[in-house]
């Protein structure tokens, strides 16, 4: 297989700061994902009607959708490991976010 992946590039995307190690394994592990797909493409499917629902004869059980009583607001916000204002606090998602430089 001869393709070119830029590990480098692909963590930058998904904003992952990889080891070496990482890299390493990422590559192989991509390399085989890649290749499996070419494998794919090499199944003859001439002919073949794609199914309009991949699981059909399948059914799957579902129950009711019928509206019950929820929490209490008040139990739920007590366990709360921090609140302000009768509402969740959470940690902020962007800080100990590095800036591109």
């Amino acid at each position: 297989m001869n393709r070119k992946l830029d590990i480098d590039h692909i963590a930058r995307l998904a904003k992952l700061d990889l080891s070496p190690e990482e890299r390493v394994r990422l590559r192989r592990d991509l390399e085989r994902i890649l290749s499996y797909v070419e494998t794919l493409k090499e199944v003859p499917v001439e002919g073949v009607d794609p199914l309009p629902y991949p699981h059909e004869g399948h059914f799957q059980r579902m129950r009711p959708d019928t509206p019950r009583p929820g929490l209490n607001r008040n139990d739920v916000i007590r366990l709360a490991p921090d609140e302000l204002f009768f509402l969740f606090r959470t940690p902020s998602p962007l800080r100990g976010l590095k800036k591109k430089p």
